[in-house]
Formats: structure tokens, C-alpha cells, sequence
């Protein structure tokens, strides 16, 4: 088990889709047994994006024939408070290409959707929840292509959040009470835009996972910090190095 997900464990996550997968087509949630399955053009087994390399990551092609992954609705996940966490490497950017959408029956009017860039505006990170739209303006080049990075989306009841490797970079405007769920059909996407087969991610995802509360800021950095790795400083003193 990662020091990643340990740590999703112990602040209580719904589910966790580490997306490590050496074979095969179905992704599995480690923590909530609600697995989802791959899709379109994938590469399974890659390079990991966190520091600590200890899981590895899928790579997904972008654009129609692109890969994604989908992953059954599960009623846990409709509550007022929400977390979700991903790392994400960006190979190039395409115009509203998703990262991660939670969406209701197919159509584009439900969830969380964490885009590369809106049309109009290069760097802009974005969040939808039901059928609002609730924008977060990330500044130009905090989501840079060919860099990896851990990405937490809060949304506390009142404001949505952006954290960036552990540090916040983005809070919305006021939108108190805008999750209501109890539609049901809801049904988490990773890569994909729920309502343009164009516009998928394109690079590396992994680690998604989903809480049912709004993390403190010091759960977010604790959360970050567990993918990086240890220092070795303290066992190399104890060897009488350093």
C-alpha cells in the first residue's frame, strides 16, 4: 500500500482509483470497491507522477479517439461538502478539455469538472457543480504542459477551492448551497468531457480520489505531502553521514 493511499484511508476517502493498472480494462477503486473501467486509447503502466514513484500512472491520448475512464455512480458521493484529488501531467492543452467531470445521464449539467483550458482564456482551471457554472480563474501558466502536478478541488458548502501541490491557488466567489444531488444517475469521468468526444485529456492521470467532506487546508498539505518523498537526511545520519 502507497503512502498516497494510506493517507487517503485514514482521512476517510469514499473511493480511490490509483489508475496503476499493469493490464486489463478495469480500473479499480481500492478504498469503496466501486471499480470503473478504461476506455478509447490508453497506455496502462506508466511513469508515476508522484515523487515518491511508488504507483504508476495511465496515459491518456486526448481528442475523439482518446482514452478515459468511467466509473459507476455510487449515491456515497452525492453530499454537500466535496474533495476530489488527482495528479495530472499535461501533454498539450486542447480547448475545454476535461480532467475529471461528474455528470448526470449523459448529459453535461451535473458535477465537478476540472478543465486544461476554457475556450477564450489558456491556463484556466474551471468547476461545474449540477447545473451551475462556477468558474476558479487559475493564472496563466499554473497549469503549464509537461509538468506534473496534485490538484485538490474543495468545495466547502460556500466556496470552491483550487490547491496546487498542497498550496492554495484559487477560491471562487460565494455559491453557498449549490450541491444537491438526488438525481442518482450521476457518473464520474476521468479525461473526458461528458458532452465532446474531441475533447479529452490529453497526458497522465492518476491517484483520483473522492472524499464525502471538505478537507482542512492542513489535511490538503498532509494529503500532498504524502506523494512526495521522505527526505533520506535522518537515516543517513544515523549512519553518521551528512
Amino acid at each position: 500500500m502507497t503512502r498516497y493511499l494510506s493517507k487517503l484511508v485514514e482521512l476517510g476517502a469514499l473511493g480511490a482509483w490509483m489508475l496503476d493498472e499493469p493490464s486489463g480494462t478495469t480500473a479499480e477503486d481500492l478504498i469503496g470497491a466501486n471499480d470503473g473501467s478504461y476506455n478509447g486509447s490508453y497506455t496502462l503502466a506508466q511513469a508515476s507522477l508522484a515523487e515518491n514513484g511508488d504507483y504508476a500512472s495511465v496515459d491518456l491520448a486526448g481528442g475523439s479517439g482518446g482514452g478515459y475512464v468511467s466509473v459507476p455512480n455510487d449515491l456515497s458521493y452525492e453530499t454537500a461538502e466535496v474533495t476530489w484529488a488527482v495528479h495530472a501531467h499535461i501533454d498539450a492543452k486542447v480547448t475545454s478539455s476535461d480532467i475529471l467531470s461528474l455528470r448526470d445521464s449523459n448529459v453535461n449539467n451535473g458535477g465537478f469538472v476540472f478543465a486544461e483550458m476554457q475556450a477564450g482564456g489558456a491556463g484556466r482551471c474551471f468547476f461545474r457543480i449540477l447545473t451551475n457554472w462556477r468558474s476558479v480563474d487559475i493564472a496563466a501558466g499554473d497549469i503549464p504542459i509537461g509538468e506534473s502536478a496534485f490538484w485538490v478541488y474543495r468545495y466547502d458548502g460556500e466556496f470552491a477551492t483550487v490547491f496546487k501541490d498542497g498550496v492554495q491557488v484559487a477560491v471562487s466567489a460565494s455559491y453557498p448551497g449549490v450541491i444537491n444531488w438526488g438525481s442518482g444517475t450521476n457518473t464520474l469521468q476521468v479525461g473526458r468531457n461528458p458532452t465532446s468526444a474531441a475533447a479529452r485529456h490529453n497526458g497522465r492521470v492518476q491517484g483520483v480520489a473522492v472524499f464525502g467532506y471538505a478537507l482542512s487546508d492542513a489535511e490538503i498539505l498532509a494529503l500532498y505531502q504524502s506523494t512526495v518523498l521522505p527526505s533520506l537526511t535522518p537515516r543517513l545520519s544515523l549512519l553518521g553521514v551528512g
